[in-house]
């Protein structure tokens, strides 16, 4: 079964040519499309029962959320009070939700393209699967959310509270604060918990001064914690003084008690196909030379290392939520010392008997090229790098595959001379931001064409949705005039 599996992954979707694209199915989808009944039965919704488990959802149609006032906070033990909290999934427009933030307002309001005015939600941070709205205040932080309103699900007491980080299951989540000590000659005290999100109970806190907490000598690093461990948020690690701390969630303590001892530089957090976590991390040997490991937790087994020789700089991208897989941007010195150029070192996961992780090595065409921005395609196996110098610099997009052979890096096409932000799924925008024109190019990487062109002058960033179906070009409070946002819909042939 397991080769089954792997004889479709490197298969399925194989462009033959231009027009013919090669389909792999296994044999129980075979089983399961002949189930399928040959006429169309409406779905039997169910109602929600509130106090239900979670997997249960309503599937019943209502009209979208309207404005309430808050309501007091939710308590552990008063379930049956709770709404829905993932009904914003049957609207009946399919339509998504978007929060910004104006003077001292925070609105939530329905993408609707058919309406001008977008229709309110509640009157700052959404959880990452958007079951809830974070915010933050004097006293701590709340979460808000349910079908017909927006109440007040949970308060978080944490005074002073400045930072706030869901784990990426939405099951804890961390607050940050730093207080300024009493004697001068001290540095900052720094206060962190991890509530569960549920119950609004601390699992854990942790306390001490802010050079225990920094990284490098540059300051606290947000988020401190990296998690792993899949949707159930199993584990969860931090940097230390040349230590790296990993915490499973069922105690929350270290496992086996103790930290990894290393003289690290960086670490990264991912999960390359298993349920468990893996941390990356660089190991100081001899000057400018590193090794890198990937090690797995909770075993603590290496999996695999790799030398840097003449290093300057090091930083990593992990693929999605790290399921396959890990680009590692290296800077090196020249032979010279007297100036640096920049390689790839690509990691990829493959599931045969056992894990197998190869290194493949990618230079661009120019060494001497500047690296603006990598990112990985948030699902697939492409990934796009802005090179070259500003303000009109290339735009290289790259594939894990190669034709037939699907363990190997190819180049797929150069867009020159485009101004750029980092590109996000199939469809990306070339986009001309903050001090340049506005200037916004959709281009379809499947066919490596532009779809269509627009403009907002001045800019500042580019949100997508998270179908992919919608992008915002917001200007922001960085310009004094012209503030304001743009919904686009994704172009069309």
């Amino acid at each position: 079964m397991l080769e089954a599996e792997l004889a479709r992954e490197k298969t399925n979707g194989y462009k033959l040519d231009r027009a013919h694209i090669f389909a792999v199915n296994m044999f129980d989808d075979f089983d399961r499309f002949m189930k399928v009944p040959d006429e169309w039965a409406t779905l039997e919704t169910k109602p929600y029962t509130p106090g239900a488990p979670s997997s249960t959802m309503n599937l019943s149609l209502r009209k979208p959320v309207k404005i309430v006032q808050p309501s007091q906070p939710l308590s552990s033990n008063d379930e049956g009070s709770k709404e829905s909290l993932q009904h914003w999934l049957t609207d009946e427009k399919a339509r998504d939700q978007f929060v910004i933030r104006a003077s001292s307002d925070t609105e939530v309001l329905w993408n609707d393209a058919r309406q001008l005015k977008h229709e309110p939600v509640y009157k700052r941070a959404w959880s990452p699967l958007g079951t809830y709205l974070a915010t933050v205040h004097r006293q701590g932080a709340a979460v808000w959310g349910g079908a017909n309103a927006f109440n007040r699900l949970m308060r978080y007491a944490h005074p002073q509270v400045k930072l706030i980080d869901f784990s990426p299951g939405e099951k804890y989540l961390v607050t940050y604060s730093s207080h300024e000590p009493s004697n001068p000659r001290d540095t900052h005290r720094v206060v962190l918990n991890v509530f569960d999100v549920r119950t609004g109970k601390v699992m854990r806190d942790f306390k001490g001064s802010m050079d225990e907490f920094s990284v490098g000598g540059a300051g606290v690093s947000w988020p401190v914690f990296r998690w792993g461990g899949g949707k159930d948020d199993k584990y969860f690690g931090r940097i230390g003084k040349n230590v790296i701390s990993v915490y499973e969630t069922e105690t929350f303590s270290l496992i086996d008690k103790k930290s990894l001892k290393v003289e690290m530089l960086w670490i990264s957090v991912g999960h390359l196909l298993t349920p468990f976590l893996h941390s990356l991390f660089l190991n100081l040997v001899v000057g400018t030379n590193l090794l890198v490991s990937l090690v797995q937790i909770p075993s603590k087994e290496e999996l695999r290392q790799k030398n840097l020789f003449s290093v300057s700089d090091c930083k990593m991208y992990w693929q999605g939520n790290g399921d396959r897989y890990l680009a590692v941007k290296v800077d090196r010195y020249t032979k010279t010392k007297k100036s640096t150029y920049t390689g790839f070192e690509l990691f990829r996961s493959e599931l045969k008997k056992e894990i197998y992780i190869p290194i493949e090595v990618l230079e661009l065409e120019n060494k001497n090229d500047k690296i603006i921005a990598f990112a990985w395609a948030p699902k697939g196996h492409r990934f796009g790098v802005i090179h070259g110098d500003s303000p009109r610099p290339d735009v290289s997009f790259y594939s894990m595959r190669s034709g037939s052979n699907t363990g190997r890096v190819s180049k797929l096409t150069t867009l020159k001379g485009k101004q750029a932000n980092a590109p996000a799924g199939r469809y990306i925008i070339l986009a001309g931001l903050k001090g340049f024109n506005g200037q916004l190019e959709f281009y379809n990487v499947d066919e490596l064409e532009t779809m269509a062109t627009s403009e907002h002058f001045m800019a500042t960033d580019i949100e997508w949705d998270p179908t992919g179906r919608y992008v915002a070009t917001p200007v922001t409070s960085v310009h004094e005039m012209e503030n304001g946002f743009n919904i686009y819909c994704k172009p069309r042939r």
